[in-house]
């Protein structure tokens, strides 16, 4: 769920940095309903570390990595597009793309992946920047981020945007396997 979400035009001073828009999206606000089945991982996780080693150590590392497996889900990711480039921020990560660098943009059900790679490979979205969508409306939803990606990057050749008209996410993983010769990752 996108909160906080605020649109800025100003520009700074010492970066000379004209940031677009600007939003945050928490996925555990957006989908409550998948926490069961984490909190259920979590337990299942621990209960078998302490079933194989009987100490409390193994069982707090494993469910500390398991967490930190989570912590897309569990943490709010902040996302900016400015001038200089695209930044993902969350509490466990800070990811930076800078204009110069982006090669190619793909539609991706969970959003839009912008990347430093010039042709489709398994790595885009490891090396590129997944820029999730707020919600329809809100600061931060797939017409303001598709229309600030193309304000900055105006030579990318950006994802159809029918391919998100509807909620049908078919439409969604077919407009992926465009993009990729090898169909979904």
């Amino acid at each position: 769920m996108a909160t906080n979400a605020e649109m800025n035009t100003d520009t700074r001073s010492d970066a000379q940095t004209e940031t677009t828009l600007r939003w945050r999206v928490h996925l555990l606000q957006r989908h409550p309903e998948r926490s069961p089945a984490l909190l259920l991982v979590l337990f299942i996780g621990g209960a078998s570390v302490w079933l194989l080693f009987e100490r409390l150590l193994p069982v707090i590392t494993s469910i500390v990595l398991l967490l930190g497996a989570a912590a897309e889900y569990l943490l709010p990711t902040s996302y900016s597009i400015s001038s200089l480039g695209i930044t993902a921020n969350s509490r466990t990560t800070q990811s930076m793309l800078a204009w110069k660098d982006v090669q190619r943009c793909l539609s991706d059900p969970a959003g839009i992946i912008v990347t430093p790679l010039r042709t489709a490979s398994r790595l885009d979205r490891f090396r590129g920047i997944l820029l999730r969508y707020a919600r329809a409306g809100e600061t931060g939803d797939m017409e303001s981020v598709l229309a600030a990606i193309a304000r900055y990057a105006p030579a990318l050749s950006l994802p159809s945007r029918q391919a998100f008209a509807g909620t049908d996410r078919a439409a969604e993983t077919a407009d992926v396997a465009a993009v990729s010769p090898r169909g979904r990752y």
